[in-house]
């Protein structure tokens, strides 16, 4: 299979990034034809140059404002399939990721002029509402761990601590990290790595942003990410605890999660997790420990000195997302997908 994968910036420093990476990376071992495209070409324009099979893009403004929507359908009518990761009819904490406030969209979504898969990681009933106002169907497909980047390996004494949070200083995070973060930070030795964390990097992060937002490409690489990935690996094979802090809204709704969840536990590290109620659908407590702020300290104490509980639980997760939740079971599911609808289109059902 062809596969096309747009993402507004390739250059992103976010989890964007690092998810399509994973696609391409899973797409690629699995012996698909795989790129990425980013909103620096013209991309209906490239998708007739190679004709993928399969389109994946997104409903967000930063992708569909560079979509020619007659080009489209063309390309739909030639053969090519279009998944689309959908944002949800409402999301109170971001207006850019609320259909409900593109009634334009909404309507090209209901008149079969958008995709043909309709997707993304919530779960089926946070989406009836969708499937209800425009007559498409949601598919659930989750994030997951590159494991061609993320497994096991003996630890570096160079990244060795009591543990570590790899992520971004996001404003929906800021007050969590305050209550616990930056306590075990004052006494522990806890390793912290990504943008955002400074006022600096901050500054320099939205000029980054306003350029790839206006694609104008010339800030796109002011800014890298702090570790490779194969040093993400090393640091959490490295340590003794990894950190996992959700935003807000999934702090408080327990819908979704994040990918990180899933990467620590493939690194072959223990992960402390707070407490996001739709992980106890995927992982027991023997396989994933999640705790409330207020035993967060308490649990983080426990497990730090407790070396065979710890290494155990670590041990289970480590073996349930290698079995489960990789982007190569996501891409088999894709492939699923688009046999499905390749089947419907030849039979002449919808």
């Amino acid at each position: 299979m062809k596969v096309l994968y747009h993402l507004p910036s390739i250059h992103n420093m976010y989890a964007g990034r690092f998810i399509a990476l994973g696609y391409r990376d899973a797409f690629t071992d699995l012996r698909h034809t795989f790129r990425l495209i980013d909103n620096s070409e013209n991309i209906l324009r490239v998708a007739e140059q190679i004709s993928p099979d399969l389109f994946i893009t997104s409903s967000h403004a930063t992708c569909t404002n560079h979509l020619q929507f007659d080009q489209l359908a063309a390309l739909r009518s030639r053969g090519m399939c279009v998944a689309v990761q959908i944002d949800r009819l409402t999301f109170r904490e971001d207006a850019g990721h609320s259909l409900n406030r593109r009634p334009e969209l909404l309507k090209r979504v209901r008149d079969d002029q958008f995709g043909d898969i309709y997707f993304n990681y919530y779960q089926p009933e946070q989406m009836r509402d969708f499937e209800q106002l425009t007559g498409r169907k949601h598919h659930t497909v989750l994030l997951a761990a590159n494991r061609l980047v993320h497994h096991p390996q003996a630890a570096e004494s160079r990244w060795r601590s009591d543990a570590v949070f790899i992520g971004a200083y996001l404003p929906r995070k800021r007050e969590t990290f305050a209550r616990l973060l930056t306590p075990l930070q004052a006494r522990y030795q806890v390793r912290v790595y990504g943008p955002d964390w400074s006022a600096r990097d901050r500054a320099i992060g939205f000029v980054q942003r306003v350029s790839q937002y206006l694609n104008l490409r010339l800030f796109d690489r002011l800014r890298s990410p702090a570790l490779t990935q194969d040093e993400e690996r090393a640091v959490y094979a490295s340590t003794r605890i990894g950190i996992n802090i959700h935003e807000a809204q999934q702090r408080r709704d327990g819908e979704d999660f994040n990918e990180r969840t899933l990467k620590i536990m493939a690194c072959g590290a223990f992960q402390l997790c707070d407490h996001v109620a739709i992980l106890r659908k995927y992982f027991t407590p023997s396989e994933l420990v999640m705790a409330r702020d207020h035993e967060w300290e308490e649990l983080f104490e426990y497990y730090l000195h407790h070396d065979r509980e710890r290494i155990d639980i670590q041990e289970r997760g480590t073996r349930k997302v290698h079995e489960a939740h990789t982007y190569h079971h996501r891409v088999e599911q894709f492939v699923e997908l688009w046999e499905r609808w390749r089947a419907g289109r030849a039979s002449g059902t919808p």
